[in-house]
């Protein structure tokens, strides 16, 4: 019956070896210093700011941009998690304990 109610929550706790895993790993690769980065086009327009012209980049040219998502985030993509569904359940959880005290 608890899977029907908290599906989000049922799945995280099916996955807290490998969320602690991959989580580890995330925290890992940031204190090394090493950062995640996604491959981009470069566009040669205004996105160069006030360097434009100086910009030695060919538009189209692929290069490195650091990823822009937090580990969190990352992490529950990763696990298929919504996090937004996470927290609503959670706070549906608190709900009922509280009107099981009578609160």
């Amino acid at each position: 019956m608890a899977d029907e109610l908290y599906p989000q929550s049922e799945k995280l706790l099916a996955k807290k070896d490998e969320h602690m895993h991959v989580q580890q790993f995330l925290e890992w690769l940031d204190s090394e210093g090493i950062t995640l980065a996604n491959w981009e086009k470069h566009k040669h327009d205004e996105s160069c700011g006030k360097y434009h012209d100086l910009c030695s980049m060919e538009k189209g040219q692929d290069y490195l941009m650091p990823h822009n998502e937090g580990m969190r985030v990352l992490l529950m993509r990763y696990l298929e998690i919504d996090e937004n569904a996470l927290e609503n359940e959670r706070r549906a959880m608190l709900d009922a304990l509280r009107q099981a005290d009578g609160g």
